[in-house]
């Protein structure tokens, strides 16, 4: 992680080679690999892919042609966007900021709405991390209906996955400004998008379809307070359906806290665990986690104490 900030912040020499058509398909290529490392929770390796990836596309856009510069443009735009992600979930707030703004700039700059919805869904989520929640689900629900797929019979896929994965970000959003009447109809917009797709698809790296559609009903029911309806919803869901990996464990996680706001302890400890063996690093790294699990270790006792502090101990928590 210090080498992608170090990167990030302009610390590391950009590339010397030449820019050209060819060296940017083999970038693209490998943000694509990032992109899946990330989704798969292995969020080492793709920490350590990003720095080469970053410096390479240091160079300044005015010594490209118009072609190339438009793919390093795309290129770049979707490799600050995994790079944001990233450190989202390491809680790296600032230099996520700075990484979610180089990918929105980019993806501007290209004058394609796609890309540009994409880039606005990190954005959006570094700033319900500093709370902006109002500010969050607005900028959502306007670069959303700037793509309007909803009333465009000729949107394409990735058109129409970004317009919900928008709308269910800015529900999240609405959810922790405690607003239900936003929050249950963003979700029911992006479920008639969800249903226009016809599917679980990953377009534009979005997972959207159907299935997150009830992933994300489970994350806004725990945002407010609605525990027993967070786990309702858990048990409507197929988790052999669920894709990414990343995805999957979110829900868990989601699980993990719809059960402690219930006081089923027993219950977080094993969703917990599921997560866990699913993908260790996603406890190991954010701290959201290591906070749960530090309160869940105060709150138990007896064995489920011992089992708790087991868990603390091998994911990291202080």
């Amino acid at each position: 992680m210090n080498e992608l900030a170090h990167t990030l912040i302009g610390h590391a020499t950009p590339s010397s080679s030449p820019l050209e058509s060819p060296a940017l398909t083999g970038l693209s290529r490998e943000v694509r690999r990032v992109k899946t490392a990330y989704q798969a929770c292995r969020y080492t390796e793709a920490a350590g892919r990003l720095p080469r990836i970053l410096r390479h596309l240091g160079q300044e856009p005015s010594a490209l042609e118009e072609e190339t510069r438009h793919l390093w443009l795309q290129v770049r735009a979707d490799a600050y966007h995994v790079t944001a992600s990233v450190l989202l979930k390491c809680d790296e707030r600032g230099l996520a900021w700075l990484a979610a703004d180089r990918s929105h700039q980019a993806a501007q700059a290209t004058q394609d709405p796609v890309l540009v919805g994409s880039s606005v869904r990190v954005y959006v989520r570094a700033l319900m991390r500093e709370r902006h929640y109002r500010t969050a689900a607005d900028l959502a629900v306007s670069t959303a209906e700037q793509l309007g797929p909803s009333t465009s019979s000729s949107s394409t896929a990735s058109a129409v996955s970004v317009y919900g994965s928008l709308m269910l970000i800015g529900a999240v959003a609405a959810a922790r400004q405690e607003d239900r009447t936003r929050t249950l109809s963003l979700l029911n917009e992006a479920d008639q998008a969800a249903r226009r797709l016809g599917g679980d698809h990953n377009h534009r790296w979005t997972a959207f379809g159907p299935t997150n559609v009830l992933l994300h009903r489970v994350s806004t029911a725990v945002e407010l307070g609605d525990a027993g309806q967070a786990v309702h919803q858990v048990r409507q869901i197929d988790t052999t359906r669920v894709a990414p990996v990343e995805r999957e464990v979110v829900l868990h996680l989601d699980t993990a806290r719809a059960y402690t706001q219930w006081g089923k302890l027993r219950e977080a400890y094993e969703a917990l665990t599921t997560a866990e063996r699913l993908a260790p690093e996603e406890l190991k790294e954010r701290p959201m986690v290591h906070r749960l699990v530090d309160e869940l270790r105060t709150r138990s006792t007896g064995h489920l104490k011992r089992d708790f502090v087991h868990l603390a101990d091998r994911v990291g928590v202080v």
